[in-house]
């Protein structure tokens, strides 16, 4: 890790809406009409465009995405489309809760379907069906985990109307199949030297403060960037916590106000499970 003193350029706002975006918007309202879920949901591109970014930058590889990971890899005759997004690594709520969950089972999808060859014509228009029913359901529920019913439609759907994947000769399966990839484990964090206060966030949330022009930095109480604080062991004091696999920005503030900030991805796959590891931040 890198150590860093805050600069005025982190409070620089950043502006989510290129060119190419903004034509998008207006693509969608042109082909869905001022009445679908999707035309005008700024937030809702915003926070897709996010994971776009995450996924095109290596911040959500292949592995991570996908939940059935050991039945993807492990030549079985099926494909599955329902991604895990290392536990929806938000902290969040409300409308973004749930539009992180539709941009991440859209991306995944897309991903799987183009990696195994189908032609984009093929599963496009279910795709943005998907959003935007999922759009309109997000409206009434702030649990995203019961907007799964409609992407297990858009699942089913296509694996009736695709054939055999045309790179691997698999063919889509319509249920959901598996457990999630890693979930959570437990860590211990440790600080050299002894003494620091440790702040954790999730980059998702990072990159979304920066996209809202909220100081992604900011960590103290008041802030609007859900830092969190967690505990920090030593060698006199054990203090495991549980935590999600995903990736984590963090900051070390040190007795002395020196402050140390970074990047770290926390896989349960790189620890053992059950009993837990140690996760040392230095100066």
């Amino acid at each position: 890790m890198r150590s860093k003193e805050r600069h005025s350029g982190s409070n620089q706002k950043v502006n989510p809406f290129t060119p190419e975006f903004c034509f998008l918007l207006a693509l969608m309202h042109f082909c869905f009409g001022a009445s679908s879920a999707l035309a005008n949901n700024a937030e809702y591109f915003q926070v897709k465009q996010i994971v776009q970014s995450m996924m095109a930058s290596g911040s959500l590889t292949a592995n991570d995405l996908r939940a059935y990971e050991n039945e993807v890899n492990s030549g079985r005759n099926e494909i599955y489309l329902h991604g895990c997004s290392l536990d929806f690594n938000t902290s969040f709520d409300g409308n973004v809760f749930n539009y992180y969950y539709i941009a991440f089972q859209v991306e995944f999808a897309k991903k799987v379907l183009s990696d195994e060859g189908y032609p984009a014509l093929a599963w496009r228009d279910a795709l943005i069906e998907f959003e935007d029913t999922g759009l309109r359901e997000s409206q009434q529920t702030d649990d995203p985990y019961e907007l799964l019913a409609s992407f297990n439609l858009v699942a089913q759907k296509l694996a009736a109307e695709l054939g055999a994947s045309p790179r691997s000769n698999r063919r889509l399966s319509g249920k959901a199949g598996g457990e999630c990839g890693d979930g959570g484990f437990t860590v211990e964090f440790v600080s050299e030297p002894d003494g620091a206060r440790l702040w954790v966030l999730y980059e998702f949330d990072f990159l979304l403060c920066q996209a809202k022009a909220i100081d992604p930095w900011n960590i103290s109480r008041g802030s609007d960037c859900p830092w969190m604080e967690t505990s920090v062991g030593s060698v006199d004091f054990d203090s495991e916590v549980y935590v999600d696999s995903g990736n984590y920005r963090f900051v070390a503030r040190w007795p002395d106000g020196h402050e140390t900030t970074g990047r770290r991805k926390l896989r349960a796959s790189d620890y053992i499970r059950d009993r837990g590891d140690v996760v040392v931040i230095r100066r």
